[in-house]
């Protein structure tokens, strides 16, 4: 004779749901602790950022370093930026110093390769003149709209028209009267 034992088929399909979670868990957590930090999501080697041998060298790259824009953070220089883009910059310009290149080279190659936009003062030329030239624009153009304004302003008040002069009616001159009465009541 046979016999049958029931199992109960959800509680087995719960553990064994778990079991894998746990298993995929555990997997995750242990491919992060043993893949290297120098790696990147893309599996390229993540180059580390080390300061010049030379500490005047190594100063007139920072320095440098202030006047050129990190292209991720926009109004950041790239030596106070967080950013990867900023860090491959770094990394790049103190090889260029390193390799005996002077500012004037780098900024060359970075315009080159970025345009004026990375150099943080960019130089005026016919692509920026707009850019250097806006704030005296937009001042005299203020400066013009006061001058305009105050010149219409005097002409009405020569002319009388500076305000129009209404009448109050009864009810409203008496109304301010009670309003004033009462100020001086209290």
């Amino acid at each position: 004779m046979m016999t049958y034992t029931y199992v109960n088929s959800s509680l087995s399909s719960k553990t064994a749901v778990f079991s894998v979670i746990g298993a995929l868990l555990l997997f995750f957590v242990a491919l992060t602790l043993l893949v290297p930090q120098s790696v990147n999501a893309q599996g390229l080697k993540v180059l580390e950022e080390k300061p010049l041998p030379d500490a005047e060298m190594e100063q007139r790259a920072r320095t440098y370093m202030k006047g050129i824009r990190c292209l991720v953070c926009q109004n950041q220089a790239i030596e106070e930026s967080d950013a990867d883009m900023a860090r491959d910059l770094r990394i790049l310009i103190r090889e260029r110093f390193a390799n005996g290149e002077t500012e004037a080279q780098i900024s060359a190659y970075l315009v080159e390769r970025y345009g004026d936009w990375i150099l943080m003062n960019p130089p005026l030329s016919s692509k920026t003149w707009l850019l250097w030239s806006a704030p005296f624009l937009i001042f005299l153009l203020a400066l013009t709209i006061v001058w305009l304004r105050r010149k219409e302003t005097k002409a009405l008040v020569a002319k009388g028209q500076n305000m129009p002069q209404t009448q109050l009616s009864a009810e409203e001159k008496k109304r301010l009267t009670d309003i004033l009465n009462q100020g001086d009541n209290t």
